[in-house]
């Protein structure tokens, strides 16, 4: 069985593992932001959950909110979709298809189910709580 470390090495992607931890061992937020914005070289950062499907709207909605505000901080929350069959990526419509069944079946998470920050180099550092990740409160 492949870990994560394996398969960012397969995707070109970096695997840090030097994020501090709860006592449970989950990752802290604070710390994923701390070190994303010691080693990021872009000018913004994104925080994504696992398993989530994003379309375009998502890439182009930090440089809209940077125009009016440009320190600001993005966060996002998921909408569930029991999805049954694979998706065809390679059909040209297929964020039409995804928009379709989010709006007809989807079930948007509770506003505490933050699963996305956009924030400029910077903005965060350590300015955030040490919340675990996937934890709804933080540690003491």
């Amino acid at each position: 069985m492949k870990g994560a470390a394996d398969v960012a090495g397969e995707l070109g992607a970096r695997y840090e593992s030097e994020v501090d931890r709860n006592s449970l061992g989950a990752p802290l937020l604070s710390s994923l932001f701390d070190r994303a914005d010691r080693l990021a070289q872009q000018d913004r950062r994104c925080f994504l959950n696992a398993g989530i499907l994003l379309t375009h709207d998502l890439f182009s909605a930090p440089d809209r909110l940077a125009e009016r505000q440009e320190r600001a901080l993005m966060v996002g929350r998921r909408c569930d979709v029991d999805i049954t069959q694979w998706l065809d990526l390679s059909k040209p419509d297929w964020r039409q298809s995804v928009r379709r069944v989010v709006h007809e079946s989807g079930k948007l998470r509770p506003s505490q189910w933050i699963d996305f920050f956009v924030f400029p180099r910077g903005l965060l550092r350590r300015q955030v709580l040490a919340f675990a990740v996937g934890r709804p409160g933080c540690n003491k």
